[in-house]
């Protein structure tokens, strides 16, 4: 998978998802998200996707796939957001991007 454009609109794209999911009836609703964590967005904002998420009471899990070790400290926004929408948070390796089977099987 590669992302296609410039810049990513990480808070926006999740906030779509969210008002997309309080219509499907089903016993617990999630987003998994796959990212690296770096926020491109300039008018959305952490809080903005956390409140309704909460609200709806989805939970966000992602999977970070760190550009490079130094660039694997943008993953402490998908980390954050995990940690505040009770999702969990799996780290892929930066050289060949591999996940742990652990995190599938949580």
């Amino acid at each position: 998978m590669q992302a296609k454009g410039k810049t990513t609109e990480l808070y926006r794209n999740l906030l779509e998802a969210i008002r997309l999911l309080p219509g499907i009836e089903t016993r617990g609703r999630q987003i998994v998200l796959m990212s690296d964590g770096l926020a491109e967005d300039l008018a959305y904002y952490h809080e903005d996707v956390i409140t309704p998420a909460r609200k709806d009471s989805i939970v966000i899990s992602s999977v970070g796939y760190p550009r490079s070790v130094a660039q694997s400290v943008a993953l402490q926004t998908l980390r954050r957001l995990n940690e505040e929408a009770g999702g969990l948070f799996v780290q892929a390796t930066h050289t060949d991007y591999d996940i742990p089977t652990i995190f599938f099987e949580q």
